[in-house]
């Protein structure tokens, strides 16, 4: 861009070296949760106190205007030589005569000097700060009082072009870069499903290892998932238990006896010697036991005898009765032995216990009847262990392999396939084969094996080819493509079908890759797109733990806020599976509940607890920003919160993110005493906007929240908050007005009309922007945005779906290709 600018730049230099000197706008661009914000036109009004006049002019029509003036363009992308033609003619001009004389030198009003700007490919990446100079301008706020006015075709004309050169940043003409590359580690909950797909273990990442850090909004996110010792302990002690859970193997020797004395019983009667039973009961004690397998029981006991039958007892594990037997011998006598086999399915705490269950008594001869329990033991396991799934297909696959070494081999091959994800070299599985002691047996040897292969780098990490190629870019393998698609889709491996395509190379070919895309979005582990990408897109993940006021709501339990997280990602998965238009996450006419949800909210009575889905059709809601999860966890425990409603809109939907608030503006907050005096909302939040401080950003975040006030800290609704009637008319930054909620709804479906996608607040883009984060593993860049372009062009307007932009974005070269190390 820098050398179409020259060749067709006749400025003397002189002339624009004065917009020539720092560049530090560039930063500004991964902003918030690192999502690109072209319509993050308020950044700067919080960030540099250029606060928006209060005249009610809305902020940011110009840049709408722009595109609905041109309704005949071709594309909705200026051409790199109109763009260096009019900065020469129109804005070089237009900048000398109007804003040097205030914004250049060393110390430039608001810190915001033209000089860094000296061609179109600088203001493009300081989009931010221009968006919000041409609109201070529009508004007559720019010259200041006391200078002279532009005329306004020269007005008009600065104002266009700046809207027509940010958006340029997203026109995939530019060139597609895939971007940088990052190191990514596997989650804890791809971690759990790569264990549970390839080895059939069940095991809870979550709770064994430290949580998740979040970056840009997203868990997968490569420059925040750490690994500092704590963590490598962790992954070490897993490998070790996965391993030994999905490989069954023991050292067969004389089986262990655990032993339980009456000391340690429970129920009964007890001496050190014995458990008294004077009456029908049950002694014992729960005891851990290794694995499934069989076991022998043993039970000592005597019995006071009467009347005409012996004691019996029964020996029990819970609830199952093993045997039912006579005690014998009497108190003066030795105790009586009895032993019983039993199995279990599966190792873990078990009850293990005796119960005497005929009691007698004659009161009038004095006679009764008791059993004294001695000791219980508990002898195993007696047989070898049970061969799990995966070690009979391991055994199956070297089946007639005399071999040891031959047949561990191959099965390692096997295992790192789908573990490391790649085809392993020869080299490795030698390394690996080479830890396991030469006298092992061969499900010893197994075991060893597979454990070294989920400790090694190469399974707990998603590895790409990081080998100098003299390209600056490279294709993906199969394996790296198989990798990328399965954990964006499933977070989970990629499976046999996957991995043979890989293998054989036909995964990169344009058509094979998308059926493979449409067969995994059918699959149901596409699923997982809905749990671990829309819950923390929407950020209702931590609903369960959310803080509420039990004394102000005592109907919200842990199963309702459940059913309420797990309402909305039914919806998102609903939309993307049934192929819906994005905007209809903003306004669906159905949703699911269950009896407890749907009491919540006031719909017809369903049964039970499962989430079913009913029609909203003549009801007073719609779409997810009125579910009972994006409600209540964008509220205080006690109350609503406007400011957290209206920012998760303008964050999560809009994909416009605020900068933090600037210094003094927590004496405003939601907490503030004074306001809990006021009738309403609306009259608590007024604080805010009366401060110069906190207005230029509560100007835009309270009247979005204020539209979704008809409904309670929890989602249901109401008219009225305390003693006053509710006010749920706002006005969005753009400019559009609205009487309530469904009015909200309705105005921000339509903010993605006339090519807006670029140029101001637009949910399809913060969905194609978000995906990317979270598809990519890593914020997004100014060299990203021309992908973010290709995609939103390639989706239909009137249209645009989940699925269409899922598979726009696993087409892009940012999602196929990768920089070599020569271009890093």
């Amino acid at each position: 861009m820098n050398g179409v600018m020259q060749a067709n730049d006749p400025r003397p230099r002189a002339a624009s070296t004065r917009l020539l000197r720092t560049g530090t706008a560039a930063r500004l661009f991964g902003v918030g949760r690192g999502v690109l914000v072209p319509g993050l036109f308020l950044a700067l009004a919080c960030a540099a106190s250029l606060s928006a006049s209060s005249d009610g002019d809305p902020l940011f029509v110009p840049f709408a205007s722009a595109a609905a003036q041109d309704p005949v363009a071709p594309s909705p992308f200026a051409s790199p030589a109109e763009l260096a033609e009019r900065f020469t003619t129109q804005v070089a001009p237009f900048l000398e005569a109007h804003c040097a004389i205030c914004h250049s030198g060393t110390e430039p009003e608001a810190g915001f000097g033209i000089d860094a700007y000296a061609d179109v490919e600088a203001i493009v990446a300081g989009e931010v700060l221009w968006r919000h100079a041409a609109e201070r301008v529009r508004r007559g706020q720019m010259p200041p009082e006391g200078r002279e006015r532009p005329d306004d075709e020269s007005i008009e004309n600065f104002v266009d072009f700046v809207a027509r050169a940010a958006r340029s940043a997203y026109d995939p003409a530019r060139g597609v870069d895939p971007g940088r590359n990052v190191l990514r580690r596997l989650t804890n909950t791809e971690y759990a499903n790569t264990v549970r797909d390839v080895l059939g273990v069940r095991f809870d990442a979550h709770a064994h290892f430290p949580a998740d850090n979040i970056g840009h909004g997203f868990d997968n996110v490569a420059d925040v998932q750490m690994l500092d010792e704590l963590l490598l302990e962790r992954y070490l002690e897993a490998a070790q238990r996965v391993a030994q859970e999905a490989i069954r193997w023991e050292q067969m020797g004389e089986p262990t006896v655990r032993p339980i004395s009456p000391v340690e019983m429970e129920g009964g009667r007890g001496r050190d010697s014995w458990r008294a039973l004077w009456s029908n009961g049950e002694t014992g004690a729960y005891l851990e036991l290794p694995r499934a397998g069989r076991y022998r029981l043993r039970a000592t006991a005597h019995a006071d005898q009467a009347g005409d039958e012996l004691a019996r007892m029964e020996l029990r594990r819970g609830g199952t009765i093993l045997a039912s037997v006579e005690v014998v011998s009497a108190n003066n006598g030795a105790p009586d032995e009895h032993e019983i086999e039993f199995d279990v399915d599966e190792g873990g705490e078990h009850w293990i216990g005796a119960a005497f269950v005929n009691d007698f008594a004659d009161k009038a001869n004095d006679l009764d009847r008791n059993l004294f329990v001695h000791g219980l033991e508990v002898i195993g396991p007696l047989d070898p262990p049970r061969p799990t799934a995966l070690q009979e297909r391991l055994h199956a696959l070297v089946e007639g392999e005399r071999n040891d070494s031959k047949a561990l081999d191959a099965q390692l091959v096997w295992l790192a396939t789908r573990l490391w994800r790649t085809d392993p070299d020869a080299s490795d599985i030698k390394r690996i084969a080479k830890l396991v002691p030469k006298k092992a047996e061969r499900d010893e040897a197994l075991q060893i094996g597979l454990a070294a292969l989920l400790a090694s780098p190469r399974f707990v990490f998603r590895l790409e080819d990081d080998e100098a190629r003299d390209d600056d870019v490279r294709d993906l393998d199969g394996f790296e493509l198989a990798t990328r698609l399965s954990y964006f889709l499933w977070s989970a491996p990629p499976d046999d079908a996957l991995l043979a395509l890989a293998a054989d190379g036909t995964l990169v070919e344009h058509d094979v890759l998308v059926g493979q895309l449409e067969r995994m979005l059918d699959d149901p582990r596409s699923g997982e797109l809905a749990r671990n990408f829309g819950s923390q897109w929407l950020q209702t993940r931590r609903l369960t733990k959310h803080d509420v006021d039990p004394d102000k709501f005592d109907t919200i339990t842990p199963e309702l806020l459940a059913a309420m997280q797990r309402e909305t990602l039914l919806v998102f998965e609903a939309v993307l599976r049934e192929k819906r238009s994005i905007r209809d996450l903003l306004d669906a006419d159905f949703t699911f509940v269950n009896d407890a949800l749907a009491e919540h909210y006031g719909l017809p009575r369903v049964d039970g607890a499962f989430l079913r889905r009913v029609s909203l059709v003549g009801t007073d809601r719609r779409g997810i920003l009125l579910h009972g999860s994006i409600l209540t966890a964008n509220s205080l425990p006690n109350r609503t919160s406007p400011v957290k409603r209206g920012k998760w809109v303008l964050e999560s939907i809009l994909g416009s993110p605020l900068p933090p608030p600037p210094p003094g503006a927590d004496s405003f907050g939601d907490d503030d005493p004074a306001q809990f005096t006021a009738k309403t909302a609306r009259e608590r939040f007024a604080a805010h906007r009366s401060n110069a401080v906190c207005a230029s950003c509560h100007d835009i975040l309270d009247p979005i929240g204020f539209g979704l006030e008809r409904y309670d800290a929890v989602g249901r609704r109401r008219d009225r908050d305390g003693s006053g009637a509710i006010d749920a008319s706002g006005t969005l930054p753009t400019g559009e007005s609205f009487a309530n909620e469904l009015e909200l709804i309705a105005r921000i479906r339509d903010l993605d009309r006339d090519a807006r996608y670029y140029d101001g607040p637009s949910l399809i883009r913060s969905v194609v922007e978000n995906l990317l984060v979270y598809a990519l593993g890593r914020g997004l860049e100014p060299t990203d945005r021309p992908t973010v372009g290709h995609v939103l062009e390639r989706l239909d307007p009137e249209h645009p779906t989940l699925h269409d932009a899922i598979r726009e974005i696993v087409l892009s070269d940012a999602f196929t290709k990768r920089r070599t190390r020569a271009a890093q």
